[in-house]
């Protein structure tokens, strides 16, 4: 953002009310190149150009999630929206790039994923595993109706974290940590492949 900001600053900038530390030449310099918009030209793209863009997109979403359903994309926008790729990921289905079933309880409608997240589905995921997750990180639950997960999980704030060990919620910090919960034992799973992987 350096570049941009230097683009919109004034070119005078008020002189320092004491001299700085003398910088070498290179730190002086912003980390900048020659940036400016790319026209197209007045030609709309045809169809299969447009199809290879939408199956793009499609394996960005494949990549971020694992696996890609209707109410998991429900707060993406634009080009990652469900109804632009589901199109382009029954065509990926069509081609082994994609398999679509039902992999998870709880999600209503047809899921998608890819052959490698389905073999390590079935693997299944270590128990003995503990991470963290922010609630507004791209692959968090948080806020996705799913029934199960929307009881369970916290508002996706950015202030909010959660803790898991193995596929069990374990804890629940929020406010950056200044309000802890433990999660109830008997929370449902929020990552595990259902009996039909």
């Amino acid at each position: 953002m350096a570049a941009d900001r230097a683009g919109v600053a004034p070119r005078r900038l008020p002189a320092p009310r004491r001299p700085a530390r003398r910088l070498p030449k290179l730190a002086t310099r912003p980390f900048s190149g020659r940036w400016f918009v790319l026209e197209r030209d007045g030609e709309p793209r045809d169809a299969l150009e447009e199809e290879e863009l939408n199956k793009d997109w499609a394996r960005v979403l494949l990549q971020r999630y694992g696996v890609v359903f209707r109410e998991l994309l429900a707060r993406e926008l634009g080009p990652l929206e469900w109804g632009r790729v589901f199109r382009s990921l029954r065509l990926m289905e069509l081609s082994g790039e994609a398999l679509a079933g039902h992999f998870f309880e709880g999600v209503g409608g047809l899921q998608f994923t890819t052959p490698a997240v389905f073999r390590e589905l079935r693997r299944g995921l270590p128990e003995d595993a503990i991470y963290w997750l922010s609630a507004a990180d791209p692959a968090s639950l948080c806020g996705v109706d799913v029934a199960g997960l929307k009881e369970t999980l916290p508002p996706r704030h950015a202030t909010t974290d959660l803790v898991f060990h193995g596929r069990r919620l374990v804890l629940v910090s929020r406010r950056r940590g200044k309000e802890l919960r433990r999660a109830p034992t008997t929370s449902p799973s929020t990552s595990g492949c259902s009996r039909r992987c």
